[in-house]
């Protein structure tokens, strides 16, 4: 059976499911089966819905076919983990990026790629949290948790009055050693 799995950290991410799976099927062939997962590829595998229940699923003479290594994850180990389940099984992958070979010089290579995900990764984490604090210096609101002391109007962060006397009083006792 033809088994695809992708994975998107958001619905509106430039490898989404569709880019994905029209890469595949252009390279391989129709799938059968697909599976998709919208989460970090940083995640748990537990976390990991759709993945999960392909491991659970999959059989012997199955391939396994995804766009790159990093959809399997962004983490080396984590990437190396869930292809030797797949291998363990009796099944095999195929990625349009890489190639998934059995040589030592291809198991290597994939080693080494998935190490770059995991680079790519921070490199993105950082240029994403200079980006938060740029806007936040502005007054903008980031998305996630709003930070106490400030309510979200409009997309601004704006001081919440009885907040920010709640931070004072906190701040006066931390100072006295209160």
């Amino acid at each position: 059976m033809n088994v695809f799995y992708g994975r998107s950290s958001t619905g509106r991410n430039e490898l989404s499911l569709d880019l994905q799976l029209n890469e595949v099927e252009a390279k391989f062939g129709k799938m059968d089966k697909v599976y998709f997962d919208n989460i970090s590829g940083v995640a748990p595998i537990e976390k990991r819905e759709a993945l999960l229940e392909m491991l659970e699923t999959i059989k012997k003479g199955d391939t396994i076919f995804i766009y790159s290594l990093s959809r399997i994850a962004r983490e080396t180990l984590t990437a190396l983990v869930i292809e030797k389940e797949i291998v363990r099984t009796g099944a095999k992958i195929e990625s349009v990026k890489e190639d998934f070979g059995a040589s030592a010089e291809q198991k290597m290579l994939r080693t080494i790629l998935a190490a770059v995900a995991e680079y790519e990764l921070s490199l993105i984490s950082g240029r994403v949290k200079a980006a938060k604090a740029i806007a936040r210096k502005k007054g903008n609101y980031c998305g996630g948790r709003r930070e106490y002391g400030y309510d979200v109007v409009e997309g601004k962060l704006v001081e919440n009055a009885k907040e920010q006397e709640t931070l004072k009083l906190m701040k006066s006792w931390y100072s006295s050693g209160d």
